[in-house]
């Protein structure tokens, strides 16, 4: 089973969403997710959404540099001001994939909002 998927967004700052499928960091596949054909050809920010390992959490978003078909680490950063048509966008993504929700490692309410979308109302 695949450790990420990346999802393409309408947003122009922030084109791509890494999210994890299971309670492992996508970070730890950062290697896999370079050469992932996606993104191919891109430069920018990619932004990672690590919810299954790090819950509601500060550091849940992390955005790092991409060029040349390689991650900068240097310019890795916590992000606390993702959109709405982000945020839309996981938990959507999570609301369709219940199975990766529930073999996370979050507490069973933190599941139950998830799997019953219940940030939807808030981000219409």
């Amino acid at each position: 089973m695949k450790k990420f998927d990346i999802l393409s967004t309408e947003n122009h700052r922030t084109p791509f969403v890494v999210v994890a499928t299971s309670y492992i960091n996508p970070l730890g596949s950062i290697v896999e997710v370079q050469n992932d054909s996606t993104l191919m050809g891109f430069k920018g920010d990619i932004l990672f959404d690590n919810l299954l390992s790090s819950g509601f959490s500060s550091n849940r978003f992390i955005s790092i540099g991409f060029k040349d078909g390689r991650f900068d680490y240097s310019s890795v950063k916590i992000v606390d001001d993702v959109g709405k048509d982000i945020l839309g966008l996981t938990y959507e993504f999570f609301y369709n994939n219940p199975t990766y929700v529930d073999m996370s490692i979050l507490p069973s309410p933190q599941k139950h909002i998830l799997n019953n979308n219940l940030f939807a109302k808030e981000l219409m």
